[in-house]
C-alpha cells in the first residue's frame, strides 16, 4: 500500500493496520510531536498544526487505538467535558515492527523532516550525518544506546511551545542494522 493509499483510508477501519501503519501519516506524526511534553485537547491540536478539529479528532482516535496517544485528563471546559491527550511513546523503536509498513513510516518521517527543514533558523548548533558503515557489534550497541539516551534527554526536557528560555528544535534519527543481500 502506498503512502497516498494509506492517507485515503478515512474510516474507522484503521485499527486493522499495524501500529506503524497508523503512525505512517504526516498529520499523525505532527500530532505526536505536538503532544511531546504537554497535554492538549483536539481543538488545541487542530489550532497548533493547522487542521480542522474533525480531522484532528479522527487522527487522535487512530493514534489512541494504536496506543501511541493516551488520555491524560478529562476536565470541564466552557461547561462541557473536554479530553486532553498526551504522547504515550517518545521513540518509534518501542513500536512493534511490520516490514510492509516500515517504508511508509520512513516516507512519512522524510516528509516531516522536509517540512521542518524549511523552518531551520540557520543559527545555533546542529548536526547532520549520513553513513552506511561496517562496525563491530559492541560499538554499534554502544552508539545506539548513547543516541537513545540523548533522545530520551530531549523528550524529558521538552517544554510547552513559547516557554520562557526554551527554543524550538527538531530531531529525527533513524539508525538500523542492515541485512546482507544474499547473492
Amino acid at each position: 500500500m502506498s503512502l497516498g493509499a494509506l492517507r485515503a483510508v478515512e474510516d474507522d477501519d484503521a485499527p486493522q493496520f499495524s501500529t506503524l501503519r497508523v503512525l505512517a501519516h504526516p498529520v499523525r506524526l505532527r500530532i505526536l510531536s505536538t503532544l511531546t511534553g504537554r497535554t492538549l485537547s483536539t481543538a488545541e491540536i487542530a489550532r497548533e498544526i493547522g487542521v480542522t478539529q474533525v480531522r484532528a479528532s479522527y487522527h487522535v482516535r487512530q493514534l489512541t487505538s494504536a496506543g501511541l496517544v493516551r488520555v491524560a485528563e478529562d476536565r470541564q471546559a466552557r461547561g462541557r467535558g473536554e479530553r486532553r491527550y498526551t504522547c504515550a511513546t517518545e521513540r518509534f523503536d518501542q513500536i512493534s515492527d511490520d516490514p510492509e509498513a516500515r517504508p511508509l513510516l520512513y516516507r512519512a518521517l522524510v516528509d516531516e523532516l522536509l517540512r521542518r527543514s524549511c523552518t531551520d533558523s540557520g543559527s545555533g548548533s546542529r548536526t547532520l550525518a549520513d553513513a552506511e558503515l561496517w562496525v563491530c557489534p559492541h560499538l554499534w550497541t554502544d552508539v545506539v544506546a548513547r543516541v537513545t539516551e540523548a533522545l530520551d534527554d530531549l523528550h524529558r526536557g521538552a517544554r510547552p511551545p513559547g516557554s520562557p528560555g526554551a527554543v524550538p528544535v527538531s530531531a529525527t534519527v533513524a539508525m538500523f542494522r542492515q541485512e546482507l543481500d544474499e547473492p
